[in-house]
């Protein structure tokens, strides 16, 4: 038999040059998974940084609420009672009236920044009249510890406001940074005390809450719910709604 002999370009196999299609850049679906994971850090960056300047907020007015309550024990040591969360004779706030025992009433560093909240960012105070600053502050006092004259018997308002040594110093509210909330003025400097919270509101079983639902809808309690309240004593609490009972507001439960 006559054997051809096959030629070799028959035994390969045949190759497709087919033609190869080079992309530059990303695809739609790579681009997707690029941009998703960016909003993913950043909301992550984003919360982190929001904790972090909260924290921050809180440290500040636990500060100033210590700073405050020994100013205000300076008053009552030299006037043998506590200011009064607002003096409707013309003596102002309770932060103007304890003004000697922080440095005075500067007209230009009026007012001091322990009674201003972090949160609510600084204040230009050349360009606030002096008279709008004399009673801002972001901090609200106990309308039970600090009451007002106007609001009482005139003969007998400087015994309802009783003396450091007549009363609990650990249990008894002095300040707090969740004062009312006012939405015609955000930073609430027009509020010297928790006016919701005075005597017949406190009435009753020391130990019940104070309406905690009806705290949250006029109280503002800014830290995640709750908010940091000094006692007489000077020590500071971090407090939600339900935690706060009448007890913390009564001179004799």
């Amino acid at each position: 038999m006559n054997w051809k002999k096959i030629p070799e370009s028959m035994t390969k196999p045949a190759i497709i040059n087919a033609p190869h299609r080079r992309t530059n850049g990303f695809t739609l679906v790579e681009m997707l998974v690029v941009i998703t994971i960016i909003v993913v850090l950043a909301g992550l960056v984003f919360l982190g940084s929001g904790r972090l300047r909260e924290r921050a907020w809180a440290a500040t007015s636990t500060h100033s609420l210590r700073q405050s309550a020994m100013a205000i024990q300076g008053f009552l040591q030299d006037n043998g009672h506590f200011p009064e969360t607002f003096d409707f004779d013309g003596g102002g706030s309770w932060s103007w009236q304890i003004r000697d025992y922080v440095g005075g009433a500067h007209a230009s560093t009026w007012p001091p920044d322990i009674f201003l909240h972090p949160r609510h960012g600084p204040i230009n105070r050349s360009a606030v009249p002096f008279q709008n600053r004399e009673n801002l502050h972001h901090y609200a006092g106990s309308c039970v510890v600090m009451q007002d004259a106007r609001e009482n018997d005139p003969n007998d308002w400087k015994t309802l406001i009783r003396p450091l040594e007549a009363t609990e110093p650990s249990r008894l509210i002095l300040l707090g940074d969740a004062p009312l909330k006012n939405p015609e003025r955000p930073q609430n400097g027009c509020h010297a005390g928790w006016w919701p919270l005075r005597f017949g509101a406190v009435a009753g079983d020391p130990n019940s809450p104070v309406n905690p639902a009806a705290l949250m809808q006029a109280v503002d309690f800014w830290y995640q719910g709750r908010a940091h309240f000094v006692f007489i004593d000077g020590h500071v609490r971090l407090m939600a709604p339900d935690e706060i009972t009448r007890r913390h507001f009564q001179l004799n439960p």
